[in-house]
């Protein structure tokens, strides 16, 4: 199964996702200090079934950094940001 990648410009920079297969969608979230690398084989087991989208946190994998440590409020923003994208 193909793997997309992709960027999505949000409020604090540029986010970096991954995406595959089809049907409803279904975004997965990487623990901290990871990044949707770590999602890839549970992607592929899912894309059957669902659009999967794993996206990486703000300064985390390929994502833009950003000063700080983003709050989970921003954290929740930039994923509903990106979740009106796809």
């Amino acid at each position: 199964m193909d793997i997309e990648r992709g960027l999505v410009r949000t409020s604090l920079g540029y986010i970096h996702y991954r995406a595959a297969g089809s049907g409803r969608p279904l975004m997965l979230f990487h623990i901290n200090q990871q990044s949707s690398a770590l999602m890839l084989e549970l992607m592929r087991a899912l894309g059957n079934d669902f659009r999967v989208v794993a996206m990486d946190y703000p300064s985390h994998g390929h994502s833009d950094p950003v000063p700080g440590q983003p709050s989970r409020s921003e954290e929740r923003r930039v994923g509903k940001e990106c979740r009106s994208r796809w």
